[in-house]
């Protein structure tokens, strides 16, 4: 495993080095990533993309919720966050 990798996709508007990024258990295609403060989300496996919205302030990490493809959890400098609806608030 890991011997040769190809692209899905670039991400939103062009290239993405990706800071953090999750995948669902709950449902592996639900993936997050966060890149120059905008957190993006796919829900179909990494091939298209779309931005959720800003990211809090501090992230350190984010986590997907193993039993809801919708809560995300955020790390930050200040503590832990929890988002119900797929980082949009």
């Amino acid at each position: 495993m890991g011997q040769s990798w190809e692209q899905r996709s670039p991400g939103v508007d062009g290239l993405v080095d990706f800071h953090q990024l999750t995948v669902s258990e709950a449902d592996p295609d639900v993936l997050y990533g966060v890149y120059a403060g905008r957190l993006q989300v796919s829900r179909d496996g990494g091939h298209t993309w779309e931005v959720q919205g800003p990211v809090p302030d501090g992230l350190v990490g984010l986590a997907a919720s193993g039993r809801d493809p919708e809560y995300l959890f955020a790390a930050t400098q200040t503590g832990l966050l929890m988002s119900p609806d797929a980082g949009q608030r």
